[in-house]
């Protein structure tokens, strides 16, 4: 069942990609996407647009996030993930995400940069966490 999952999950991916147009920068890990869907991170729902990805302070950690506005100058969401692996790295930013039920928001699972088998796999807070 999970590797069916994860097929899936894959495949979404894969079909998120073609939609996505992506920027990358190796120290910080600095993505630039364009999102076309509403898309939920942890609990922040990102309205289509533009937004750069990146790690906080990159020599801390490697999972301590932000999510900014186009511009950088304001902070849409910040969250802590955990490393997971995969197969096999490819060469584009690709991006995993979640089942989600028709007129729902895209839940982003995992955020994997390119060249690399480690991501980061977004751990949803509950309202305990907060």
């Amino acid at each position: 069942m999970n590797r069916l999952r994860n097929f899936a999950l894959g495949c979404m991916a894969v079909a998120f990609l073609g939609c996505l147009a992506v920027n990358a920068d190796q120290k910080s890990r600095r993505t630039e996407i364009d999102v076309p869907y509403p898309v939920q991170v942890d609990q922040y729902v990102l309205q289509p647009g533009h937004y750069v990805i990146r790690l906080l302070d990159p020599a801390a950690s490697t999972t301590l996030v932000q999510i900014l506005s186009a511009d950088e100058k304001t902070v849409v969401a910040a969250l802590q993930g955990i490393p997971i692996t995969r197969s096999q790295a490819s060469e584009k930013t690709v991006f995993w995400f979640d089942n989600t039920p028709e007129g729902k928001p895209r839940i982003v699972r995992a955020w994997f940069y390119p060249g690399e088998e480690t991501g980061i796999e977004v751990v949803p807070r509950t309202n305990k966490d907060r």
